[in-house]
């Protein structure tokens, strides 16, 4: 059907549509110049070297049937629907004449200006030329002015002071010219609707996206029991110009057919954001989605656990009690063991979601992810506010099942003791915008839309995050699956580098009538708020290094092992001092060594925590360097009667303190700095491990 509307549109087609022979020999462009001007005071000529970056758009030569074609493409009723054209394709069907983009082109270039693109729609020319050149090709002038902003603020902008005269040949074609003038800007704004970008820069995403960590050669996927359009993807990929595969837009995504499967080519909201979710976070990432139409849960969750393809799966549904949980379960413990990060949306009823929809999110394996409403910088995407949302997903749920308690790992600041349920929810994202009519993300539903709110965009978005953070570890050299990361969030605590905590808002009445109010630390509304993903690389890149050997170079040893050395953890190893020989040497010396896979750090820092059983101690931290092939001493300071932490921090020339093989060595010595110490005192480890940065 595309096609023959190409052709019939393609029979229409004349030459020399425009700058016909025998027209006057020079024309005027109308509406090059700003209306602002008699409103304006000049303060200066612009500077003739100046560059600016020109948008030369041009007049397609059938812009009805353009219209008309894309409200064909864009109806579902037609039978033209989502048949679309590549680019080239719409230049050659609507766009302006080969002959006529290339006289524009000769032109430019002609007059010394840079084209930097030839859209293959036809449809627009980018170049670059100086001030200079722009005031003898198109006989205008420059100047730098003051005047009033759109809402009446002073403002100081460059400009052209005369409409652009155009060659006769031109005339018709070029129907404005952007980049001319200084004067349009955007206008600083908030926002609840989040593009891909905005996304990026709130939940700080966006370094490792522009370090091109876009999920190439790593697979994400989401369970999905509705229909969906692959070809949304499209769509999205055009309207947010996301990277694209080697394969084309959409190549990247695979539909797995579960049992019956679903009508994948059928229009759903909720599989089509799903997918388009993932993809505005991973968009070079391969894509799985596990399909099927007759509601079963098991059969999905025991295809994904057995293909183990995917890094990461996110889920957007929520099932009520009648489902086969504990088969549910154990399909979920499979995915545990072998690495696979799951996680579901908490849902869009407050604490009414855990009540009537329990699982999965009573599951311990499965992270789950709760709502709020985020106000962002419409440039940056940097965070204004945010706040819970009131439909975000919280509390527990009061069903008796095996595996609806308290997890072990689910402790921390905040997180109540005596509740022995599956405490919901663990993180929370951005799902809903403020207002009645509030919304959360774009995507294409058919087209463009925002009129939707809940988690389901929240846990999609957070998979495709978490998976680029994957990517970014596996460069780092560490292993790429995360697995169940609860335990791991959970002992980070909240931690301000990694956890933006929302304390304001609440989800409702939780089942022992109190409020879900949002407070410092892990609350019921937001679980430990809204993560920071540049920080999160940057806790998880340093490498940690725990000894794997220790010698008692100078004492006696009464206690512990090279595992005492590893945690904080109160289990010691502990060394009695002793008369050394030789008076330079400290009664107690410990030598600890490990082995790196990080063998040329940019810098790192050798932690020790200790004590000693007796007053007038120091305590010395010794490290090998291996270009000198000498102990260097980087901390000296009174011990105490209780732990203290000493973490030594070395900033440059970091790897040479690691030998070739990895090997990193350091010493631990305790020495009396005053009168004399009771004899038979001793010096106790507890830790000490290197943390190795990239």
């Amino acid at each position: 059907m595309r096609l023959s509307f190409i052709l019939s549109v393609a029979s229409l087609l004349v030459f020399g549509a425009v700058g016909q022979a025998g027209a006057s020999q020079s024309a005027v462009l109308e509406n090059s110049v700003l209306k602002v001007l008699p409103q304006s005071k000049v303060i200066g000529p612009a500077s003739p070297s100046e560059v600016l970056h020109l948008g030369f758009g041009l007049q397609p030569r059938f812009p009805a049937e353009l219209q008309a074609f894309c409200d064909s493409v864009s109806n579902p009723k037609s039978p033209n629907y989502r048949q679309f054209m590549t680019p080239r394709e719409v230049g050659e069907a609507f766009g302006a004449s080969s002959d006529d983009v290339n006289a524009l082109v000769s032109f430019l270039k002609g007059h010394g200006m840079k084209v930097m693109l030839v859209a293959n729609n036809r449809m627009e020319v980018l170049a670059d030329a100086t001030v200079a050149q722009v005031q003898s090709t198109f006989k205008t002038g420059f100047h730098t002015y003051t005047g009033p902003d759109p809402e009446g603020n002073t403002i100081t902008f460059r400009a052209n002071s005369v409409p652009l005269t155009l060659p006769a040949r031109l005339s018709g074609l070029v129907i404005e010219v952007s980049g001319l003038e200084s004067y349009t800007r955007p206008k600083p704004a908030a926002t609840s609707t989040l593009t891909p970008p905005l996304a990026r820069g709130l939940y700080g995403s966006a370094p490792g996206y522009n370090l091109l960590f876009q999920g190439q050669g790593m697979t994400i996927g989401f369970s999905n029991w509705v229909g969906l359009r692959v070809s949304q993807a499209s769509l999205y990929i055009s309207q947010y110009g996301l990277p694209v595969p080697a394969g084309g837009a959409g190549s990247n995504i695979q539909v797995v057919t579960v049992n019956s499967g679903a009508a994948s080519h059928s229009e759903n909201a909720e599989g089509d954001l799903d997918m388009q979710m993932q993809l505005g976070m991973v968009p070079l990432a391969n894509i799985l989605i596990y399909d099927n139409g007759s509601n079963d849960l098991v059969a999905v969750l025991t295809k994904e656990a057995n293909d183990n393809l995917c890094n990461v799966i996110s889920e957007s549904y929520g099932w009520s009690s009648s489902a086969p949980i504990s088969s549910a379960h154990n399909q979920h413990l499979a995915m545990t063991a072998q690495g696979i990060t799951y996680l579901a949306a908490a849902g869009d009823t407050g604490t009414s979601w855990p009540q009537s929809w329990p699982y999965p999110d009573i599951d311990p394996e499965v992270l789950s992810i709760g709502g709020t409403i985020a106000t962002v910088d419409s440039t940056t995407g940097a965070r204004q506010s945010e706040v819970t949302w009131s439909g975000g997903g919280g509390g527990w749920s009061t069903l008796s099942n095996a595996i609806n308690v308290l997890p072990s790992w689910q402790v921390g600041n905040g997180v109540p003791t005596g509740n022995n349920h599956r405490l919901l929810p663990d993180i929370a994202l951005h799902s809903a915008g403020s207002g009645s009519a509030g919304s959360d993300y774009f995507y294409y539903r058919n087209s463009l839309t925002s009129g939707y709110t809940g988690t389901s965009f929240a846990a999609p978005r957070t998979a495709g995050e978490i998976l680029a953070l994957e990517q970014r570890l596996v460069a780092n050299g560490q292993p790429g699956r995360l697995g169940r990361m609860q335990d791991m969030i959970y002992a980070e605590n909240g931690r301000s580098d990694v956890w933006y905590d929302v304390i304001s808002g609440n989800v409702g009445t939780l089942p022992d009538g109190s409020s879900s109010a949002a407070h410092a630390g892990w609350d019921f509304s937001t679980g430990w708020g809204a993560p920071n993903f540049d920080g999160w690389f940057a806790a998880l890149a340093a490498v940690t290094t725990v000894p794997s050997s220790y010698q008692v170079l100078q004492g006696t040893y009464l206690s512990g092992n090279v595992a005492s050395l590893a945690n904080v953890d109160q289990d010691y190893l502990t060394v009695r001092q002793v008369v050394a020989p030789v008076i330079s040497q400290p009664p107690v010396d410990v030598l600890v060594t490990g082995t790196t896979t990080l063998h040329t750090p940019s810098s790192f820092a050798f932690k020790v925590v200790s004590h000693v059983s007796s007053i007038h101690v120091n305590q010395i931290v010794r490290l090998f360097n291996t270009s000198t092939n000498t102990w260097q001493t980087v901390d000296t300071r009174s011990a105490t009667g209780s732990d203290q932490t000493v973490t030594v921090s070395i900033t440059s020339n970091a790897s040479q303190y690691v030998a070739a093989d990895g090997t990193v060595q350091a010493r631990i010595q305790f020495t009396p700095n005053g009168p004399t110490p009771t004899a038979g005192w001793s010096g106790s480890i507890d830790q000490a491990v290197w943390a190795l940065n990239p």
